[in-house]
């Protein structure tokens, strides 16, 4: 679970910097636009997660730990396309 919210930061972060690198040289759509203006507080929201849940992800409940997992893997798996789009 802490590895995924690792890697789904690392993955935001990286689209941060791509859209930009290109927004100076690119003229993309509105959608793009809101889309990226979002990505750093997702990218905060993440690692406030992230610094809150390390030191206690071994006495979660075991349905919270499974839940939490679960979340964390589509949200991993939605940021690496978003990351392929930017």
């Amino acid at each position: 679970m802490i590895g995924g919210i690792s890697a789904v930061i690392g993955i935001t972060d990286a689209s941060v910097k791509v859209w930009k690198g290109a927004r100076k040289d690119l003229k993309l759509s509105e959608t793009f636009e809101t889309v990226a203006n979002r990505l750093p507080v997702l990218r905060d929201t993440l690692q406030t997660c992230y610094e809150h849940l390390e030191p206690v992800q071994n006495t979660l409940p075991a349905d919270t730990a499974d839940s939490l997992s679960k979340t964390v893997n589509s949200c991993k798996s939605k940021a690496e396309k978003l990351h392929t789009v930017f």
